[in-house]
């Protein structure tokens, strides 16, 4: 065969013939020869395997290529780095790089997040990350005093892992098992949005497994430029029992990632099988540089072009809740700026949240997974008092207007199991010197007021996210029962020491990373749900069932 490239692909098109003529493998092709233009020269602008051009140059190559007895003809461009586009460009369409996440489901509707990138893979070459001076690294940024970011010459497009998105346009086709494709309308995306849309599907029937594509095009093409699948199945009908697996995670650190795949929990959550997925917070961790809206854009992107996490979404309804890392910084509440966040304030991430997961509005809301189950998922940020006001009866983490929903909901329900899921324990323990939560003294009033509330409706437990550690405990005085998931990679678990086991609350304790799986099933006669907290691999290390 013969091989062309032009650009960058120049160089991928010689490094292939060179190991395709190297006989690695018996069904490789010979080469005979290799057609190139436009050789790109900088490594910054040719990183098609990750700093590959560091440690070859093209010249080089070139030669180790014609000295193979492959034939080359090479087509200098005049200057070819200065009109080349920056970092990887294998494709003149629209990408989809950070996949598709399926969200908010209900028995007969959807939302698909969809995001047009300029290159199919996050910027994976040997590129700079985000610099702090004096110190040159993230550890300047811990003292939170440290600014003005050091950025390379393109921006936060230039940042390793950064996956730079492109105007486009955008939509969600979607098909049950006999039907025919049905299509949204394009929707244009830009710079204000992180080139995303979260675009709804309606009209569908409870319990049904759906094929989902989303597709992206340059906005003067009238075909799409790349084409996702996935799948999913809606939420089964409220009349009838039902048999259901869902997980909870939380606390998922980049930094703290399992590996280049992303994290290991995703691979056990599909390995299981479970039916939907709720993040209940601290999706990304924006306090040591989420210092401008780009940057904060930038802890998204990174994270959802993880191998992992892109596999999972595309198959795997997902619910989110956002805590205090997720929306500003360490527990944050609306009003509250620090200088150090430089041009990255509170409602910045108020606003991106939404962009991101298809939050509704308000963010509180509840579902019933068939008769049996009913899952409520609570705001923790929006409607808070600042934590340093003192203690009283106005003092809310959750607000009026929801306490009065929550309440409403609750005594309307039918359904013979009741999870709340907060952002933050509601029970504990927690650490003396934390000030964020309902196990806090500094919410206590309200701590109490929404404990007492729970444990006096039957069979009702509290899930919570935010702790790195699990634990399953029950508070002394209301009796509710509280399961806190633990963090989404070993690396990112502590806080608590496992050794300080409280008998008089804690019925499980393990410092370690995982998640929660509530197992909804049982016979007609005698339904069950089962509530386990699992490692990332899918160890099971604890079980309790509500009947």
């Amino acid at each position: 065969i013969s091989l062309s490239g032009a650009d960058r692909a120049a160089g991928l098109a010689t490094w292939a013939a060179l190991l395709c003529n190297a006989k690695l493998h018996p069904e490789l092709p010979q080469v005979q020869a290799v057609e190139l233009r436009g050789y790109a020269t900088d490594p910054e602008l040719a990183p098609v395997l990750p700093g590959m051009l560091r440690v070859c140059d093209y010249a080089s190559l070139l030669a180790a290529a014609e000295g193979s007895g492959i034939r080359v003809t090479h087509q200098p461009r005049p200057d070819a780095a200065a009109d080349l586009p920056r970092l990887v460009d294998t494709s003149s369409e629209p990408q989809q790089a950070t996949g598709m996440r399926i969200v908010e489901v209900t028995p007969r509707s959807a939302q698909v997040w969809v995001r047009a990138t300029r290159w199919p893979l996050a910027n994976l070459g040997d590129l700079p990350e985000v610099r702090f001076p004096p110190g040159g690294d993230e550890r300047a940024a811990r003292s939170k005093t440290q600014t003005g970011p050091i950025l390379p010459e393109s921006g936060v497009e230039g940042l390793q892992y950064a996956v730079p998105g492109v105007a486009a346009e955008v939509r969600v086709g979607y098909r049950g098992p006999q039907g025919d494709w049905h299509y949204s309308a394009w929707t244009a995306v830009d710079a204000t949005s992180d080139y995303s849309a979260v675009i709804p599907i309606t009209g569908l029937a409870p319990g049904q497994r759906y094929a989902v594509r989303t597709q992206a095009r340059a906005a003067d093409r009238e075909q799409p430029g790349s084409t996702l699948s996935g799948e999913f199945r809606t939420l089964p009908a409220e009349e009838a029992p039902a048999t259901f697996r869902l997980a909870v995670g939380t606390c998922q650190a980049f930094p703290d990632r399992d590996g280049p795949h992303g994290f290991d929990l995703y691979r056990t959550l599909s390995r299981r099988q479970v039916d939907a997925f709720i993040m209940a917070g601290d999706v990304v961790y924006y306090d040591r540089l989420g210092r401008n809206v780009p940057l904060a854009h930038y802890h998204w992107q990174r994270t959802y072009a993880l191998p992992t996490l892109l596999e999972f979404h595309r198959v795997t309804p997902a619910y989110f809740l956002k805590d205090d890392h997720d929306t500003y910084v360490n527990d944050s509440w609306p009003g509250q700026r620090h200088a150090w966040t430089e041009d990255f304030t509170f409602e910045d991430g108020q606003r991106i949240f939404v962009q991101q997961t298809g939050l509704p509005a308000p963010a509180y809301r509840t579902f019933p997974i068939g008769s049996d189950l009913q899952v409520w998922l609570m705001e923790g940020r929006d409607f808070r008092s600042p934590n340093t006001d003192p203690d009283g009866p106005d003092k809310s983490i959750w607000g009026a207007e929801q306490k009065a929903w929550l309440k409403q909901t609750l005594a309307a329900s039918k359904a013979k199991f009741k999870v709340i899921v907060s952002p933050t324990p509601l029970v504990g323990p927690d650490r003396d010197n934390k000030r964020d939560n309902h196990s806090n003294r500094v919410f206590q009033v309200e701590g109490e007021e929404v404990r007492r509330l729970l444990a006096s409706y039957p069979n009702t437990v509290s899930v919570c996210g935010d702790r790195h550690w699990q634990y399953h405990s029950i508070d002394p005085t209301s009796g509710l029962h509280e399961f806190s998931v633990g963090p989404a990679s070993q690396r990112h678990a502590g806080g608590w020491q496992q050794s300080d086991y409280r008998p008089d609350i804690h019925q499980y304790l393990r410092v370690g990373g995982g998640y929660l799986e509530l197992e909804l099933g049982g016979s007609p006669n005698d339904r069950t749900l089962v509530l386990r907290h699992l490692d990332t691999h899918g160890q099971e290390h604890h079980s309790y069932t509500l009947r």
